[in-house]
């Protein structure tokens, strides 16, 4: 009995998980379109990925336009920043709840989902780093426009070029790590008050460590869930700004 209603619990965490990640992912991305738009900057924003106008990214062009600023700009800062906010309101909200019931499992989806949504590319930045290898995020975009010897804004292909074969001039840029771990701080905090908060409010369907061990990591089982479903749709309907 107790097995079953762990498991429908989880199911309950899981969807609303994805739906939270879904609509988080595409708040996201309008925060970059609408944050172009007030740079001046025509962008298409679809489900998950910014590119050029009337472009999809199953085109080989979708991004030939894209110029990287190598600093802070309305379009760079508008996506992270409504992650961050909507992860602190739903905290915020989160701790307000007593009961485990539809509004609790919704704040705490909206709150675990968008934390989870900058710990994961930030994570795999340094990861990448300590192997050696640069990946872009959006926090780590910030901070390139001081890196010696490189004039920016750069065109797309020109900084993947650089990159890909030399990313030691990026890696040992102090600046591209600042913004990422602030960006990682504000979400791991609010990760671990929401996971707090939830396990002490969900303490009748979690009783065993192994238990809450499935639950705290079922937000990376439907990242490639909802992933799919997002870059499926990216190729299929877009917004100009």
């Amino acid at each position: 009995m107790q097995n079953l209603k762990f498991t429908k619990y989880l199911l309950i965490w899981f969807f609303s998980l994805s739906l939270s990640l879904f609509i988080s992912t595409f708040l996201h991305e309008c925060g970059h379109g609408f944050g172009s738009l007030i740079d001046g900057v025509r962008v298409s924003t679809g489900f998950n990925r910014v590119g050029d106008v009337g472009k999809f990214p199953s085109q080989p062009d979708f991004r030939s336009n894209h110029l990287i600023s190598g600093k802070i700009s309305s379009g760079g800062l508008l996506g992270p920043f409504t992650t961050w906010t909507l992860a602190i309101i739903f905290t915020s909200l989160l701790l307000k709840r007593g009961k485990l019931d539809f509004l609790t499992v919704l704040f705490g989806s909206m709150s675990v989902a968008n934390s989870f949504l900058r710990i994961v590319p930030i994570f795999s930045f340094f990861v990448s780093a300590i192997a050696g290898y640069f990946t872009l995020e959006d926090e780590v975009g910030w901070g390139l426009s001081r890196t010696e010897g490189l004039n920016f804004p750069m065109s797309f292909s020109d900084f993947k070029n650089m990159a890909l074969s030399n990313p030691h001039v990026f890696l040992s840029n102090p600046y591209v790590y600042f913004w990422p771990l602030v960006s990682l701080s504000i979400c791991s905090i609010c990760l671990f008050i929401s996971y707090k908060k939830l396990h002490s409010i969900s303490k009748n369907f979690l009783p065993h460590f192994l238990f809450k061990l499935v639950f705290a990591l079922l937000p990376l089982a439907s990242f490639p869930f909802t992933f799919s479903i997002l870059n499926w749709l990216d190729n299929f309907i877009r917004i100009n700004w």
